[in-house]
Formats: structure tokens, C-alpha cells, sequence
């Protein structure tokens, strides 16, 4: 047999293949001088060529789907990560809160009820163009007499309550207990044990994700992920958790939810009425407009955080422990930094402060933060408390000036203008609006040359931004601080009106500040004249190495918009916010100016 008469196993591709085969059989004695190419044996090669390639193909997938890092398909990704003891999330539903009175009518002997019961489930519908929501409220609710039958700080949640059954049959060696639903919010699950089909006593049982703490009297259940996006209930063995008997009856309730399409709902109506009331009786106020809604965990998701959740060991001790913990529970979380009491002036020992950005919010709700709060106890030492803050926000606001060539595009001055602040919203999305950021002037800069090749000239001018909202008619103290060196003389504000004149704060350039009237404002921003006249002096100071601003915020009777914009340019191109701000762009700060040229 000749050298070459051995097959060459490291090539996978089906040329390769079938030319391995031709170069094998070429070296069999019987086969020498044979012309494979022009033969009926070239069909017969080139079916085994096909037949090893599928199978190197199907091996190397099969394989593949066995490793968290190269699984592509979602089942396997999810039987991956329950080795790593990791439940992917589930959509989440959107939540509103809402003020909630009932109007009733007296008895025939003209008494009024003392209370009014709320039933839990009792339901909502709102519209976001020509899609219908439910939301359902997700515990009893008093209304009594003393509060004239109303309540505030009512939260409902977006989705349809449904209840599955499951009859435990001791018999089954691998029976499973799988939810129907995949959209399924897995946070909304509650679950009773009934004795049986006939003895309707039950037993609520609660979810656990830890064996911690537990017996094997503890009445528990366990999620985990299962195929086809869906999630199976897992109860005791009898060391811990207490078994299920046979014929016992499990009944789980849940909502399915539409995720984070149920996000800004701002109007709620009863459905059929609520607590046998009427909608002619009941009057439903909304405080927050619905957030928090989102869709189930990704492929990528899930590979990135599962790892990190087992690092984390179901304790925080780390910053990264408290990110992980948090961004897992919590889907409508866009970003969270946690640092130490030790490090805020003056210092609070023995507590950790946690920074939370939400999606479609401004701020965090105290309910939020108090659901966050009692979640991490659960993992911090005894010893260490946390404080759920809400984020500062300091904003950029861009102005640009562009100059394109007329000769290298077809795109209009309006097209330009567009894909300008498109750029700049990109520009954004991956490289600010989070925590511990720092701003590259010259980043953004060469972002808007290379928008388009038309561009031949860019001018940019960015000032920052601290907004604060002044309680009408009563006199404030306030500092702003915008954490970075200072231009002296950059200090200004957009109009409000104080003593029936429109004004504006105006830095002096000696580090105070006063109030000054211009000949107009534009959109709520001071027009540059040198015709202004001061109103009030030293009703503020500047550190402008520091960038602390204090000022005596006087007694406006109105301003434009929802809020003061107090403006500052940096003394350097680049700047950072500190651990509690979130650096940012807001889209209706961008200011863009396109002049047309030929070249």
C-alpha cells in the first residue's frame, strides 16, 4: 500500500472530504490508473463525502450544545445554565400605581358601609393606540370611611391572572410539573397544595431559590427553566422541603403579560366594575404611568449573567455581587452602582449605597426601592444595611455646526440634520447613560464627521446640564454641583419669572451669581445681548474648581417647561460625573445647524 493510502481526518468541508477519498483510493493497488473524476465511482465518492460531512456537521452541533459558551439553540442554553443553578428571566409586567376611591350609595335606612373589600385580581383595562391591556391589582384592598373610600399608592400590574392544575401521582418516577405559558411573569407565581381532588384543603407554598434555612417540614418550591421558553415547579423530597402525597392537587396562579409592551399605559378603567361597584362609582387616578414591563432573557443574557450568578454564591459582597443579584431580579433595571457609606461626606458607616437607573423612569419609586431593599437583605451581612437612592442625572447638550458638500451627496440638509442626531443617539446608547462615564469630546466629535462622507467641517460646542424643578411661589437653597472645573463666566440658566419679569441666573465671572433680564428668550433660553438688567445680585456662588454652585433659589411664580435648566461649560474637552450621577444625552438637547457648500 502506498504513503498516501491514509484518510486525512482534521478537514471538515465536503471538497476536502471527497478529495481525501479520491487521494485514498488512488493509493489501492486495484485501483491504479483508475479516472475517478470521469466515472460512475465519482458518484459513490461523492455520497460518502456528503454522508461524513452531515455527520461531521451534526457531531460538531451536537457537541456544540453541550458548553454554555458555544450553545446556540435556547434549550440548551437553559439546561446549561440550571447546572449553574441560574433560572432565566421571564417577561416581567409592567406596573403602574394609581389612586383608587369608590362613591357609594346608602342602605335603605340611608347608612354607609364601613369598609369597602378591594378582592385581589380585581381588573383594569388602558389602551396604547389599538392594543388593550389588563392590569390586575395583586392583593386585597380596604376602602373604609374615614379616608372617604380612597387609597393611593395602589400598584397594578399588566396581564391576565390564569390558574393551572396539576395532580401529583407517586407512580410516575419522572413526572413534571410544566407551566403552559412561557410569557409566563414568573415573579407573579403563587401556588397552593390542595390534600386532594375531594379534600379541597390547602396549603400555600412559597418559592425558594436557596436551600438555606430550610427542613424537611419547610413548604417550598423550586423554578427552573424547561423547553420551549417554559418553566417547571419543583417541590421538596421530604430532606428538604416537604414532599408532595399522592393525589395531592397543585394549584398555580400567574399572570401572563405582553412584557415591555405594556410599558406607558397612563389610563386605567375598572373592568365590570370592582368589589360589585359600578364604573359610574369608581374613580381610578393615575400616579405612575406603567414601566417596568420587559421581555424574557436572551441567548446572550443568559450566557453572560449565569456564570456571574454562580460567582456570586447567593451573597453581595462585592459591587459586582450586588449588580449581578439586583440586574437578576429585577429585568426593569437599566443600570446600578453600588459603593460604601464610608465613602459619602459626612461618612455612614455600616450601610452600602445602591444607585438605581430604571427603564422608562425617571427616578426610583419608594415602593421600588423598598422592594429593593428587603431583596438584598436577604443576601448581605447581618451587620450591613443598604439605602436604594435614586440617580443624579447630568446631561450633555450639544451644539453642532456642520458644512457639507453639496458635489458628494444627494442627501438634503434635513436628511443630514437627521442622520446627525441619529449618530449622536447612537453616540449615547454605547458610550454614556450609565454610571462611572467619562465624556470624550473628541469621540463624539469624529462620531459626527464620519456620519456622513459628505461632511467636510464640524463645529462643536457641548455645555453641561443640571435640571431642577423650584416649588412655585416659595424660596429655595440649593446646590448644584456639576463635578469638574468650570469656565468662569459660563454659569447660566433657561427663564423663569421672578417679580413679574422673566430672568434668568447669569454668572458674573467673579464667582457669584445674579438674577438678569434680558430683551427675550428663546425656547426658554436666554438671548445673548449685552442690553440686560440685573434684578438681584449675590444670590449665588461658584467654586469654579470644584464646579459646586450654591444658590438662593428665590420665589418664582413660574417657568418654562417642567423644570430649571442650570447651565456650565467645563474648563476641560472631557468630563466624568461622580458614583450616583448618570452622564447622559437627552435627544431634545441636541441642537443641530446644516449649511449646504459646493467644493
Amino acid at each position: 500500500m502506498s504513503s498516501n493510502s491514509a484518510l486525512v481526518t482534521s478537514s471538515l468541508d465536503f471538497d476536502t472530504i471527497k478529495a481525501n477519498l479520491v487521494t485514498y483510493l488512488q493509493g489501492q493497488p486495484q485501483f491504479k490508473g483508475y479516472d475517478f473524476l470521469g466515472s460512475n465511482l465519482s458518484v459513490l465518492i461523492d455520497l460518502l463525502a456528503y454522508n461524513t460531512y452531515y455527520n461531521n456537521f451534526y457531531t460538531n452541533m451536537a457537541i456544540s450544545e453541550a458548553f454554555l459558551d458555544s450553545a446556540q439553540i435556547m434549550d440548551s442554553v437553559v439546561s446549561r445554565a440550571k447546572e449553574l443553578n441560574y433560572t432565566p428571566r421571564s417577561k416581567r409586567s409592567a406596573t403602574a400605581q394609581i389612586t383608587l376611591s369608590v362613591t357609594p350609595q346608602p342602605d335603605n335606612v340611608g347608612n354607609y358601609p364601613a369598609n369597602i373589600y378591594i378582592p385581589k385580581y380585581s381588573q383594569f383595562s388602558s389602551r396604547i393606540d389599538t392594543s388593550i391591556f389588563t392590569f390586575t391589582t395583586d392583593q386585597d384592598i380596604v376602602l373604609n370611611s374615614v379616608n372617604n373610600y380612597t387609597t393611593s399608592n395602589i400598584s397594578i400590574y399588566e396581564g391576565t391572572v390564569v390558574t393551572e392544575q396539576f395532580v401529583y401521582d407517586s407512580t410516575l418516577t419522572d413526572q413534571k410539573f410544566l407551566l403552559s405559558n412561557p410569557n409566563i411573569d414568573t415573579t407573579s407565581i403563587s401556588v397552593h397544595v390542595l390534600n386532594s381532588l375531594t379534600d379541597t384543603n390547602n396549603t400555600e407554598f412559597i418559592q425558594a431559590s436557596t436551600l438555606l434555612g430550610y427542613n424537611n417540614a419547610s413548604k417550598i418550591f423550586f423554578i427552573q427553566g424547561s423547553s420551549n421558553g417554559r418553566y417547571e415547579l419543583i417541590f421538596g423530597d421530604g430532606n428538604i422541603g416537604q414532599a408532595l402525597i399522592n393525589g395531592n392537587v397543585i394549584s398555580v396562579t400567574y399572570r401572563v403579560c405582553a412584557g415591555s409592551n405594556g410599558n406607558l399605559c397612563k389610563t386605567f378603567i375598572p373592568i365590570n366594575g370592582i368589589g360589585g361597584y359600578g364604573q359610574s362609582q369608581i374613580g381610578v387616578k393615575t400616579e405612575l404611568s406603567s414601566y417596568g414591563g420587559s421581555d424574557a432573557e436572551t441567548i446572550d443574557s443568559i450566557k453572560y449573567n449565569a456564570p456571574r450568578h454562580y460567582q456570586t454564591q447567593q451573597r453581595a459582597v462585592t459591587n459586582d455581587d450586588y449588580r449581578i443579584i439586583l440586574l437578576q431580579k429585577f429585568q426593569n433595571i437599566r443600570a446600578v452602582n453600588v459603593y460604601g457609606g464610608e465613602t459619602v461626606y459626612p461618612p455612614k458607616y455600616g450601610y452600602v449605597y445602591v444607585s438605581v437607573d430604571l427603564n422608562n423612569v425617571i427616578g426610583v419609586p419608594t415602593s421600588v426601592a423598598d422592594q429593593i431593599a428587603a431583596y438584598l437583605l436577604n443576601y448581605m451581612p447581618i451587620s450591613i444595611k443598604p439605602i436604594v437612592i435614586s440617580p443624579d442625572y447630568m446631561y450633555i447638550e450639544p451644539t453642532i455646526n456642520v458644512k457639507y458638500n453639496l458635489n458628494l451627496t444627494t442627501q438634503s440638509t434635513g436628511d443630514i440634520q437627521s442622520t446627525i442626531l441619529a449618530t449622536v443617539v447612537a453616540f449615547n446608547n454605547d458610550n454614556l447613560n450609565d454610571f462611572n462615564i467619562l465624556f470624550r469630546y473628541s469621540k463624539l466629535a469624529a462620531a459626527i464627521d464620519n456620519s456622513d462622507p459628505s461632511i467636510f467641517s464640524t463645529d462643536l460646542e457641548v455645555r453641561m446640564t443640571r435640571r431642577y424643578t423650584p416649588t412655585i411661589n416659595q424660596s429655595e437653597v440649593i446646590s448644584i454641583n456639576f463635578e469638574n472645573p468650570l469656565i468662569a463666566g459660563s454659569v447660566t440658566s433657561t427663564a423663569f419669572t421672578y417679580n413679574n419679569v422673566s430672568g434668568f441666573f447669569k454668572d458674573m465671572g467673579d464667582g457669584t451669581i445674579a438674577i438678569v433680564s434680558g430683551i427675550g428668550t428663546s425656547g426658554g433660553t436666554p438671548v445673548s445681548s449685552s442690553k440686560v438688567s440685573t434684578l438681584q445680585v449675590n444670590v449665588g456662588t461658584i467654586n469654579y474648581d470644584t464646579g459646586l454652585v450654591s444658590i438662593n433659589f428665590p420665589a418664582v411664580s413660574a417657568f418654562v417647561g417642567n423644570y430649571v435648566n442650570i447651565y456650565a461649560k467645563s474648563s476641560t474637552p472631557d468630563f466624568s460625573v461622580n458614583t450616583n450621577s448618570v452622564l447622559l444625552i437627552d435627544p431634545v438637547d441636541v441642537s443641530v445647524n446644516v449649511t449646504a457648500a459646493r467644493q
